[in-house]
């Protein structure tokens, strides 16, 4: 009887853990990629290509500002980093370039498909960049906020082109963990409850 207690607990705990990656999964909605050319070299000029689904907001308005985690000891011109460089297909000049993108889903086509530049700080060495975005429909309510990282990862030659990391949704994680922290302890007490009728009836 224990045993099969045992078990139980175990393959529901596996069950909700395995849901709730697939949900995280579903609802991954960055991806961000260094270009080819990427340096880490203090100072360096890179470019880096990405997309962001937006399907939950088809019809909507919306603004999406892209910063970063670097930082450049008070130089105001390199705070502007990073820039989007093309969106959708459409380069931006260069005088227009920002942080700032202005994007209405539409059905089939709500994906934000971009290209962006940001220059590395020159006093710093940094072995990685997390660009963050967050997402406002037109009165400037926050709708989303995500972020994804371009990381060194070391080989034979000490460089290598920055990958992808997606972060998952924070707040479904939570939630899932605090599901599955609840069925096992229900499930306790009913194996508790098992074993105490038990010895009463005993």
């Amino acid at each position: 009887m224990k045993k099969r207690s045992f078990f139980l607990l175990v393959a529901t705990f596996v069950s909700l853990l395995c849901f709730c990656a697939a949900m995280s999964e579903q609802k991954t909605a960055l991806t961000v990629t260094a270009g080819e050319d990427w340096s880490w070299d203090p100072g360096a000029f890179d470019e880096f290509t990405g997309e962001l689904d937006l399907s939950d907001y088809t019809g909507t308005e919306l603004t999406v500002v892209m910063t970063s985690d670097l930082s450049y000891g008070g130089n105001t011109t390199d705070e502007r980093s990073p820039l989007f460089t093309v969106i959708n297909g459409r380069r931006i000049t260069m005088k227009k370039q920002s942080g700032t993108a202005y994007f209405t889903p539409e059905e089939g086509k709500s994906v934000l498909c971009f290209s962006g530049s940001v220059r590395l700080p020159e006093k710093e060495h940094v072995r990685n960049v997390t660009l963050q975005f967050c997402v406002a429909d037109a009165n400037g309510t926050e709708l989303m906020r995500t972020s994804g990282m371009i990381s060194l990862h070391e080989n034979g030659s000490g460089r290598e082109t920055g990958a992808f990391y997606i972060p998952f949704d924070v707040s479904l994680i939570t939630w899932c963990a605090l599901a599955a922290a609840i069925t096992v302890w229900i499930l306790a007490l009913i194996r508790s409850g098992k074993y105490n009728k038990k010895r009463m009836g005993e």
